[in-house]
């Protein structure tokens, strides 16, 4: 495969890249490169390629994700095989079954793609989109009704996810690709204008491109400024969440709505939820703020609700049944949509002496049991601890409770039984769930 880095344009085009890669990327770290097999991702890992030693870069590979969707899946699959073969490059590849649901299937497929690509033992995921894409975004959020957040369509870098070609244009991949003598696989799909994106690419840039010829520049810069207006949001609402792990009904309160959404909105994208509609967000801010205190309020965003107790606002994934079990000391016991993690310690936790002699299991509360959290003190009902620890009533159906024949030994959230503390020196057992450790 012929490399021209010599050509002014090929030259030009990888001094750009580089630049772009120099801004983020740090001596010794690994890039994988999404692989399609089309023409900007092609162009995306042979441009990595040819800079991945002058960035210093430890490993350059490449990942294709078979979706399986198009007839020619495996085609493209084994042309990935082949291009990397031919450049001397590792290959990953990955097959996942895709269930069209929410936006539809494109979007599905995007999910699953980034999902998979993000399992990558890599420092940088490298994406192939460039400034047309970014237009095109621009224009599908805008036409969604998106705010601010979606007119800034695509980052640069959004975690470890990096678009080095985002400054370039459609044009310039592919003079590039042609500098370079690459060959490339289409997508038939690109051409179907039943999708929104390809409707947008093939009818209406082209169209706005005859009385604006700087169209795709201009939607660029727009989605620019956007993203600055939402950073300059994200920043006040930053400070109007201050240090708080979770959101006070308080700081919504006295704000005025605008300024209230707008900091529900970042609460949930801190989340890395999907921000629903303006209509059903003040919708979600009405209720919140106007529900009564014993209201059960409850939104659901995708698989995690939105609730409401004693003023902190809460966001969770929706539970999952749970079931009780026999547990017989393994190190990871499944609960439901969670684990309980349960650790060997010295002097802490649950004593192990204490617990070899009864039937062990984990169960949740049925109503009636009791607790006696220090020696010196009285049993108590689970209902009423769970009460003063401000556990959310919707949490204590499900918590899980390690019981010792009949005897409740640990409980999340509340803590360990007097007699099965572990003492110093003793072989014990640590019990961690949902980030907590007790």
């Amino acid at each position: 495969m012929e490399n021209s880095k010599n050509s002014p344009s090929t030259k030009h085009f990888l001094e750009r890249f580089r630049n772009c890669l120099d801004g983020y990327l740090e001596p010794g770290q690994r890039l994988c490169v999404a692989l399609s097999g089309g023409l900007d991702s092609v162009v995306l890992l042979h441009a990595a390629l040819s800079v991945a030693q002058d960035v210093k870069a430890r490993e350059c590979f490449a990942a294709h994700v078979n979706h399986g969707i198009s007839l020619n899946s495996d085609r493209w699959e084994s042309f990935c095989e082949f291009l990397t073969e031919a450049l001397g490059v590792k290959l990953h590849s990955y097959r996942v079954s895709v269930l069209s649901q929410g936006e539809g299937l494109e979007a599905s497929a995007r999910q699953a793609r980034y999902n998979t690509l993000q399992q990558s033992d890599c420092d940088w995921i490298l994406l192939g989109h460039h400034r047309n894409d970014q237009a095109e975004t621009l224009l599908l959020n805008i036409l969604r009704g998106s705010g601010v957040h979606g007119a800034s369509a695509m980052r640069e870098r959004n975690g470890k996810l990096l678009r080095p070609l985002l400054g370039f244009s459609r044009d310039e991949i592919a003079l590039y690709a042609k500098d370079n003598g690459l060959s490339w696989v289409e997508d038939e799909s690109n051409l179907d204008k039943h999708f929104r994106r390809n409707f947008l690419r093939h009818d209406v840039v082209p169209l706005l491109e005859t009385k604006f010829p700087q169209t795709v520049s201009s939607l660029v810069r727009a989605a620019s400024l956007f993203a600055d207006s939402a950073g300059l949001l994200d920043e006040m609402a930053k400070d109007d969440l201050g240090l708080q792990r979770l959101l006070l009904v308080k700081q919504l309160q006295d704000k005025t709505l605008a300024r209230a959404a707008n900091l529900l909105a970042y609460y949930l994208r801190k989340h890395k939820l999907q921000i629903p509609s303006s209509a059903t967000l003040n919708e979600m801010l009405r209720q919140l703020l106007e529900a009564g205190c014993d209201s059960e309020i409850c939104f659901k965003i995708g698989d995690h609700e939105v609730r409401r107790f004693q003023g902190r606002i809460y966001v969770e994934r929706a539970p999952r049944p749970v079931s009780p079990c026999a547990w017989s000391l393994e190190p990871v016991v499944a609960w439901g949509s969670d684990s309980i993690r349960c650790l060997p310690a010295r002097g802490n936790g649950v004593s192990m002496a204490e617990l070899t002699k009864h039937p062990l299991k984990f169960s949740y509360r049925q109503g009636g049991e009791t607790l006696q959290l220090r020696v010196d003190g009285p049993q108590r009902q689970l209902k009423d601890l769970m009460r003063e620890a401000v556990i959310p009533p919707w949490r204590r159906k499900s918590l899980p409770i390690l019981f010792a024949g009949n005897d409740v030994v640990w409980v999340e959230g509340l803590g360990i039984a007097a007699k099965y503390q572990c003492k110093p020196d003793e072989e014990g057992i640590l019990i961690e769930f949902d980030r907590l450790t007790w």
